[in-house]
């Protein structure tokens, strides 16, 4: 009888850390409500490569390292262009802050790492 009613105990203890844990149903709809509006064109997003934009020679515009495209290649769109990083790391600081990297390279490179 113990043991039955430590199992029920810990079930319904384990199912409410889970269900609180995660935010609960209440996060969960404004996540999926958020997903739906569309993003400003000014925001950079996560781009994915393709293989007609392999083979590119281009400058990462973060660290300034020389990057050769290939359909792994880390990139971003930003204002209708697309941009490609030595890595994801880059490519996330890129996309946390666009503007400051494309001011930045503007003044000290030739905007050479945009597709």
């Amino acid at each position: 009888m113990r043991t039955s009613l430590l199992l029920v105990v810990l079930t319904v203890f384990t199912a409410a850390l889970v269900f609180i844990g995660c935010g609960g149903e209440q996060q969960h709809a404004e996540e999926s409500q958020t997903d739906k509006v569309p993003k400003p064109m000014s925001e950079a997003v996560v781009h994915q490569v393709t293989a007609d934009e392999t083979g590119q020679e281009v400058v990462d515009m973060v660290c300034d390292m020389d990057v050769e495209v290939v359909e792994a290649t880390p990139a971003a769109s930003y204002k209708g262009e697309t941009y490609y990083f030595c890595s994801e790391y880059c490519r996330d600081e890129f996309i946390k802050d666009p503007q400051k990297y494309m001011d930045s390279h503007e003044h000290s490179h030739d905007t050479t790492g945009h597709h």
